[in-house]
């Protein structure tokens, strides 16, 4: 029987959604469990946390959903409108392609009523000019989760020369 797979939020213990990822992993049940990036603190780099405090996503079938709850370290699911709330497929993909392209990312609670829209939608893209380095800003609404996702990278810029005009007009002459 090959019943249609959804996403679904899953509520965790604190600070053991990758333990839950990989006990769903061994019973063979697709799950996402994102992971900032560590961030270094003086002098010592910090291990990798969920991005999502408290939540593992898992992709199953509505037969399946029994069989989560009583999983290891599970909680419950995320509930919207007295079901299970279903996290679009283009919501994942869009947090799995954040935490490739961008190396800073922070969250924003945001309200979701029933009339909000219901697709994932990029909200502001701006270039910033801060100090030495340029920042790009990506917010990206994620309804399905409650979230503005706002992904930022930090390139370096490279060094200018600066040089005295009479040390270029001495070489040129």
């Amino acid at each position: 029987m090959n019943e249609n797979k959804k996403w679904h939020a899953l509520y965790t213990k604190q600070g053991r959604e990758r333990k839950v990822a990989e006990n769903l992993s061994r019973k063979k049940i697709e799950n996402y469990c994102p992971l900032s990036k560590g961030r270094r603190s003086f002098m010592q780099w910090n291990k990798p946390e969920a991005l999502f405090p408290s939540l593992v996503f898992v992709k199953i079938s509505e037969s399946q959903v029994a069989e989560i709850q009583q999983a290891e370290g599970v909680i419950n699911f995320v509930y919207w409108l007295g079901k299970p709330a279903v996290i679009h497929d283009i919501e994942i993909d869009i947090i799995r392609n954040f935490l490739r392209e961008y190396n800073m990312i922070k969250l924003e609670k945001i309200n979701v009523h029933a009339n909000t829209p219901q697709q994932a939608t990029e909200l502001l893209t701006s270039d910033r000019h801060l100090g030495m380095s340029d920042t790009k800003e990506v917010r990206v609404m994620l309804p399905s989760l409650g979230f503005i996702m706002i992904g930022s990278s930090v390139a370096p810029v490279e060094p200018v020369i600066v040089r005295n005009l009479t040390q270029v007009e001495a070489q040129a002459g």
